[in-house]
């Protein structure tokens, strides 16, 4: 916001008052009555400097994202949107950054708005086991549905991302006259069951060549090689992650990449992981 007559609001920064003219426009108003109120608590020097960074802060500030929040939001009563909304507050993260560890106390529901998360656990062993993938309009945290005590996982932060977060009591609070958005719940919930038994088919018992192929073939498609095989990857996968979502080492799981590399089935551009052959893939897939 462009400040307006900076003498002025400068004068009225230093507690200046009876200088400061009568006349103020009306656009300008509220931005000079919230610098005139803390102008008053903050008249000295040593804190003029952080005031007006804080000032150009709040007046600067870029609106939140709130587009998956609101596709959410749709699924509710149309009565109690407004008041679930206000139930929800932001949350940034940095990349690396956890949203909550394993074993936290599961005490809210989570929307992404955007970026990547990574689902994930550690292992007795010290190995990190890749759940999914959590993308913009995905939940997480949903076992608060079923009084789950405990967070059974970890999620970090993949990039820089935001989620909407809302405490467990008010979002169960709303649910007990809310049936189209517990009805939308336990939809989300059914699918996310439905693709983890989907992968432990596509992997269980599987030498790790015939799953690698499986993880790339899902990542090529959503639908992968059957209807239920339609997790969503992380664009930046790397052999650790596969390794994980595998539950291989990164070793074996690196000999097999190059291999398929060699054979011109998967190339990387960039931090980018490419499939140039998806027919030669399946037929990895078919003959490991």
């Amino acid at each position: 916001m462009i400040l307006h007559k900076i003498h002025d609001e400068h004068l009225l920064l230093r507690g200046d008052l009876k200088q400061v003219p009568h006349k103020i426009h009306y656009k300008h108003s509220f931005t000079v009555l919230r610098k005139l109120v803390f102008g008053l608590l903050f008249t000295t020097k040593q804190f003029k400097h952080v005031f007006i960074l804080g000032i150009w802060n709040l007046t600067g500030r870029k609106k939140l994202k709130d587009e998956m929040l609101s596709m959410f939001l749709e699924k509710s009563e149309s009565i109690y949107r407004e008041s679930l909304r206000q139930s929800f507050s932001p949350v940034k993260l940095v990349k690396g950054e956890y949203l909550f560890f394993e074993g936290d106390k599961a005490t809210n529901f989570y929307i992404v708005e955007s970026g990547v998360l990574e689902v994930n656990a550690v292992q007795s062993e010290g190995r990190v086991y890749v759940f999914h993938f959590l993308f913009p309009g995905d939940i997480t945290g949903e076992g608060c549905l079923y009084d789950q005590d405990r967070y059974p996982f970890s999620v970090t932060a993949r990039k820089d991302s935001q989620v909407w977060r809302i405490k467990k009591s008010h979002l169960l609070e709303n649910l007990k006259e809310n049936p189209s958005l517990l009805k939308h719940l336990l939809w989300s919930v059914g699918c996310k069951l439905e693709n983890a038994y989907a992968k432990a088919r596509c992997i269980t018992g599987e030498r790790v060549e015939k799953r690698i192929a499986c993880v790339l073939l899902r990542l090529a498609d959503e639908a992968g090689i059957s209807p239920l095989c339609g997790e969503r990857f992380d664009s930046n996968l790397t052999n650790r992650d596969i390794s994980g979502l595998i539950g291989s080492t990164e070793e074996t799981v690196s000999r097999v990449m190059s291999n398929l590399k060699k054979e011109g089935v998967i190339a990387t551009k960039g931090k980018e992981l490419v499939i140039l052959d998806r027919e030669k893939l399946m037929l990895f897939f078919g003959s490991a």
